[in-house]
């Protein structure tokens, strides 16, 4: 006879496999019942030609160099039985790092295969050899193993409940999640400081934030966030808020808020987001404010706007930008490895057929190059094991994209990423102007994060570089990543950075990011108060915030934190 306790874990099993069932059911639904062939897509590789050429060139490149396969595997294993005498009881994770280094070795001398397809064939391979890694292997992964085979019905189908409930929600496309984020509500607990939108055409919203001191500095701030996200990545819960912390130090704060764009602003360009986003909102503060000059920041890909924004004005003899800073914004794309000309055209093609880039789309390409950060830890522990996500605001931000259009967005990718033309004096045009970096004149600041795995510091080291060398310019190393490198918040004391000449301008950067970093001074803290200082001493004017009132502009079209965010 069944005990009762076996009895209650058959019961839950079974519950577990019919609500499974009923997922599976209701995803047949979402497909329209052309299940088989639609999710396939995502889960099972077509046949790619462009691949099987480039192995079958490999293969034949090693069969003609023998011995270049008889030097791998000799240094493969001496290397293996030093570290094994080291640590023994961690074998399997040094065989798959080695694995991995020394698959990357073989392909790296071969002057048979071309350069372009020899990059390819690394992309390829290191991502095969990471879907290989043990912990990422079902039935090899130590914490999944004993856990799963005895408590089945509370890991591995609820698991797979979980992901079949993500496939539903997202209509099918596979996105995975990385936050618990039933907790977040813009308006309620994220993006709440208040504001008011002052303008709006069909690219975007301009919010204004007015400060909160006596004494206010004359000069305001505009923020260029990335048009791949939301504005709020600026406006956390109220203690990750950058934009709080500027009115509490005496900033007037303006904000650019995108649209979320679908086919109907396909034909707009890269061009229209520097003339009707960033310089629309540079002539509304102008025109609005006591000052007759901003000072410009750009985070991301905003700071890709923000730089041809800066040209364009200094072809047109545009003196309003009083300062320009750069967060995390990656001007020269030399480094990039991952786009050719074979992935280029089938994007192309893939985004005209909508008129839109879908931005999820543009978040999984990122977390696909950083699969080990971003993507097998939440997939073993959502979809394995089960394991609650955290609530976190930064990562609800990053799961919340917003669509480009596919005029602008295929000229950004095609011209400025893979051609790198911001890097080329006079190569890109905005609005038939040429671009020429080297000729911008005002002061830059740029915050680079140590640890971002998106846009690697030392590339954002020499995208500073593509400024005239004559000016003032600061370089800031946060300890951070791409996002938390930016929100350093003061209430945090773990956070720290690193920075040159301390409190002084006219900073001259070294030739290379290595002797920067070698001549570099630590600072214990967030990096805000010295960019503060670097603010503040470019235009040090204060008025009183009643002379402020008096002047501005407070005629407003809605609240913050718009409409476009939502």
């Amino acid at each position: 006879m069944l005990s009762s306790k076996t009895i209650s874990i058959k019961h839950d099993l079974m519950a577990n496999i019919l609500a499974i069932s009923k997922l599976f059911n209701k995803l047949l639904v979402v497909y329209k019942y052309k299940f088989p062939t639609k999710l396939l897509r995502h889960f099972v590789p077509r046949i790619d030609f462009v691949k099987i050429n480039l192995f079958k060139e490999l293969i034949l490149a090693l069969i003609k160099n023998p011995f270049h396969i008889d030097k791998i595997q000799s240094d493969f294993y001496q290397e293996y039985l030093t570290i094994y005498s080291l640590e023994p009881n961690n074998s399997s994770k040094i065989i798959f790092l080695l694995l991995k280094k020394y698959w990357l070795k073989t392909l790296e001398p071969i002057a048979s295969i071309n350069h372009k397809n020899k990059r390819k064939l690394i992309y390829y391979v290191n991502h095969w050899l990471n879907s290989l890694a043990n912990q990422k292997l079902l039935f090899k992964n130590s914490e999944f193993t004993p856990i799963t085979i005895k408590n089945l019905q509370k890991n591995l189908l609820p698991g797979i409940k979980n992901f079949l409930n993500d496939l539903i929600t997202n209509e099918g496309y596979f996105d995975i999640k990385t936050n618990g984020s039933t907790i977040f509500k813009i308006g309620e607990n994220l993006a709440t400081s208040p504001g008011k939108v002052i303008c709006q055409n069909d690219l975007m919203e301009l919010i204004q934030y007015l400060p909160t001191t006596s004494k206010v500095y004359k000069a305001p701030i505009l923020f260029i966030p990335p048009c791949i996200n939301k504005y709020y990545i600026l406006d956390l819960s109220e203690n990750n808020s950058l934009v709080k912390w500027l009115v509490s130090q005496g900033f007037t704060v303006y904000i650019i808020s995108w649209t979320n764009p679908k086919a109907s602003l396909a034909h707009k360009t890269f061009s229209d987001y520097v003339i009707n986003g960033a310089l629309y909102a540079i002539d509304i503060i102008t025109k609005t404010n006591l000052s007759t000059k901003v000072h410009l920041a750009g985070y991301c890909m905003g700071g890709t706007i923000l730089s041809c924004t800066l040209s364009y004005m200094q072809q047109t003899n545009d003196l309003r930008a009083l300062s320009a800073t750069h967060f995390m914004s990656p001007l020269d794309f030399s480094n990039l490895k991952d786009l050719n000309q074979d992935s280029l055209n089938i994007l192309e093609k893939s985004i005209n057929k909508t008129g839109y880039l879908d931005g999820r789309l543009l978040c999984t390409a990122f977390n696909i190059v950083h699969a080990n950060e971003l993507i097998w830890p939440y997939f073993i522990n959502y979809y394995l094991l089960n394991k609650p996500l955290q609530s976190f605001d930064a990562l609800y931000w990053n799961s919340d994209p917003v669509n480009l259009p596919a005029t602008m967005y295929n000229f950004y990718l095609r011209n400025i990423c893979f051609h790198n033309k911001l890097r080329q004096p006079n190569e890109l045009k905005i609005n038939n102007l040429p671009i020429d970096l080297n000729k911008v004149t005002v002061p830059i600041f740029s915050v680079a994060g140590e640890q971002d795995p998106i846009s690697d510091w030392q590339t954002i080291y020499e995208s500073i570089k593509l400024y005239s060398s004559s000016y003032n310019k600061q370089f800031v190393l946060s300890s951070c990543g791409h996002v938390m490198g930016l929100i350093n918040s003061l209430t945090d004391h773990s956070y720290s950075y690193k920075s040159s000449n301390h409190n002084k301008t006219n900073t001259i950067l070294s030739e290379t990011a290595t002797a920067w970093l070698e001549n570099s001074t630590k600072h214990l803290g967030s990096w805000w108060p010295y960019w503060l200082n670097w603010l503040t001493d470019i235009e040090p004017v204060q008025i009183n915030t009643m002379e402020l009132n008096t002047n501005i502009n407070l005629n407003f079209l809605k609240d913050a934190p718009g409409d476009y965010v939502i």
